[in-house]
């Protein structure tokens, strides 16, 4: 893990209890812990962050020895079952470890070595099954901000890798047998969306530097480098203002197709 990356993933801005608990995480964080196999006891969340699963599925099935994994030490503060530190391409615990291993909105962020590295290590710890989810075709055009230090354009979620059924399908390459998938979080696109989202991809401005700090050179925003919560507080107030005000445009005006979720969450069995 390169400097900015330990900067970026050890800020307490980053991983403050609240982060990531709008209603959409939520209703994936539910959605994924319903997916588990009924004849799972031992889980290990990979890459489990502040523990919005870790923690939730703990409190939820008292049945499962649930411990969170993360290569954070800032972000394992927040986890209230047994936790491990460490780095997901050498994962300490043994072959077939654990019955599930989960790893959520994990790998789009890995760049290509890193990624193969990690996804055999899940599968090599698992026994029985390997849950991950990752962003869903995601429209990377939306995500991408410009440094204004050194000018790279890059995506503001550190996000690198893009999915879809076929990818997941395929993911461990005939290592583990693809069960079953979902999308989580669908809704019913407006009718003339795909205008809108014409619209959207004219306005949208890569020039205003979106991301805590640039992978590349390290510039930061200031409100990072301080350790606030600004990045909190923007997600409350957009679900407070932004997204109420969408809301009751959406209630009134009239549906067209169904979208996919934004979220794809896929089951795998480990090979006999």
């Amino acid at each position: 893990m390169s400097d900015f990356e330990k900067k970026y993933y050890e800020s307490e801005a980053f991983w403050v209890e609240e982060a990531l608990s709008d209603s959409f995480n939520t209703t994936r964080v539910k959605e994924t812990a319903a997916f588990i196999p009924a004849d799972v006891s031992t889980l290990l969340d990979v890459g489990c962050g502040n523990g919005i699963f870790t923690n939730y599925l703990a409190d939820l099935r008292k049945d499962i020895k649930v411990v969170g994994f993360d290569r954070s030490l800032e972000a394992l503060k927040y986890i209230k079952t047994d936790k491990m530190h460490g780095d997901i391409t050498s994962i300490s615990a043994d072959d077939n470890s654990f019955d599930c291993i989960t790893c959520l909105e994990v790998i789009e962020h890995l760049p290509v070595p890193t990624y193969i590295a990690a996804l055999k290590e899940l599968a090599r710890v698992s026994k029985k099954y390997v849950i991950v989810s990752v962003p869903y075709r995601e429209k990377r055009k939306f995500g991408l901000t410009e440094c204004p230090h050194c000018k790279t354009i890059f995506n503001r979620e550190m996000h690198l890798n893009w999915f879809d059924d076929e990818k997941m399908q395929n993911l461990f390459n005939g290592k583990l047998t693809f069960l079953k998938s979902f999308t989580t979080v669908n809704t019913r696109l407006p009718l003339g969306y795909d205008i809108i989202e014409k619209y959207r991809l004219l306005k949208h401005n890569i020039h205003e530097f979106t991301s805590p700090i640039c992978p590349v050179c390290g510039y930061e925003k200031n409100d990072f480098q301080t350790g606030t919560t600004t990045r909190v507080k923007n997600i409350e107030t957009q679900i407070s203002t932004k997204q109420k005000i969408k809301n009751a445009i959406k209630n009134i005006w009239p549906k067209g197709k169904e979208r996919p979720g934004f979220w794809i969450i896929a089951l795998y069995k480990k090979n006999d």
